[in-house]
């Protein structure tokens, strides 16, 4: 089987899947090869670095464009010919939202290859409107197989018609390993005060400056560092003036992804605020660290990652006063923290690169099944 996935631009938690996805493609004489289609993205400012796998292909379409910039007769006329070059069996897409997506389904829609889409979206991510979610419903009409984040996401899948049986978990994991080294985390004895940590991209959705309302009410010792970049940065600061909390909350600027690991060290809780988020992979890779985590349900991730009193709470982003109460009793299990943060390592080892390989790999050999299927 010959699969290839397609990304728009790649992370390093992108490759780092794809290392560990295509050894286990290898070793059941299969193939992964991968198609990005810039070498960046204006909204992401990842530094991927090299592959980390020397088993799979990788090429880029566009090595001098952002992904932003490209024309759509360009996209189309590159991306038939590299589909048409590597000849797969299947094809990956992320979801509905990419160009590429769409492309790539029309093309394969008349030679027969097999489809799987990767899909973290959820109901309560957005606002659900029916002409949008009947083209989305038309769309997985030609897919043969998901790979979704969670049991929300699945979920989505089937409200919109999509076979329980045909969806796979686990396409948002990290590479728990890389946040693992090095020392542990260390929780004081006995904390003066609770040192908040977010890694987040400073935008509206984020609902940054909604956290940074409620945590002004908060009525214990806390701190908050902020790592990330983004159009909501002024705002952000300014707000922060006119609360007073300057002192409280510091807001770091971007950091390379080598250096998380190190940042999540300096924390006691990561907390997650988001309005909106299809999963959150920051959850995963505080987690993964060793933190407890405070996660507003409107997250993705919350179902499946967070378990309430055992390694964090989560509570509802529109309610401030929940955030406000997640933060009080976390300060009063303060004593607990060693534990939770232990309990959040124990749970996000299931989420793994492993599973994401052999879930990759699962839906494919069902996509390229159900097509030979329907061609004979």
């Amino acid at each position: 089987m010959r699969a290839v996935i397609l990304y728009a631009k790649l992370a390093p938690f992108h490759k780092a899947r794809l290392a560990t996805a295509a050894r286990l493609f290898a070793a059941r004489s299969d193939s992964l090869a991968c198609i990005e289609i810039a070498a960046a993205q204006s909204s992401y400012r990842w530094d991927t670095g090299p592959n980390q796998a020397a088993n799979y292909t990788s090429q880029t379409l566009f090595e001098d464009s952002d992904y932003a910039d490209i024309g759509t007769l360009d996209l189309w006329g590159r991306l038939h010919q590299s589909l048409a070059d590597l000849q797969p069996d299947v094809v990956v897409v992320n979801g509905w939202g990419f160009r590429e997506s769409w492309m790539s389904v029309r093309m394969l829609l008349r030679s027969g290859q097999g489809v799987v889409v990767v899909s973290d979206s959820h109901l309560e991510d957005h606002p659900r409107w029916w002409f949008p979610e009947g083209v989305k419903r038309w769309f997985l009409r030609c897919c043969h197989a998901a790979f979704v984040a969670g049991a929300p996401q699945q979920r989505y899948l089937e409200a919109l018609g999509f076979s329980q049986d045909s969806c796979f978990s686990g396409c948002d994991v990290v590479d728990n390993a890389l946040f693992a080294e090095g020392p542990p985390v260390i929780f004081p004895a006995e904390p003066t005060e609770l040192k908040l940590i977010s890694c987040i991209r400073l935008l509206p959705h984020k609902n940054l400056v909604g956290a940074a309302q409620a945590l002004a009410k908060a009525k214990v010792p806390w701190r908050w560092t902020i790592a990330g970049e983004g159009p909501e940065r002024d705002v952000l600061m300014q707000e922060i003036a006119q609360l007073g909390l300057g002192d409280r909350i510091q807001l770091v600027g971007r950091l390379d992804y080598p250096d998380l690991a190190a940042f999540h060290r300096t924390g006691h809780i990561y907390l997650q605020p988001s309005l909106s988020e299809p999963w959150g992979l920051a959850v995963n890779e505080a987690m993964a660290s060793g933190l407890p985590v405070l996660v507003s349900k409107q997250c993705g991730c919350h179902e499946d990652l967070v378990h309430d009193g055992a390694n964090g709470y989560s509570f509802d982003a529109a309610d401030p006063n929940q955030l406000v109460l997640g933060v009080h009793t976390l300060w009063e299990k303060r004593g607990e923290w060693d534990e939770m943060g232990a309990a959040s390592r124990r749970i996000i080892a299931p989420w793994s690169l492993d599973l994401f390989a052999e879930n990759l790999h699962a839906a494919c050999v069902m996509a390229m099944a159900k097509s030979h299927a329907r061609r004979a």
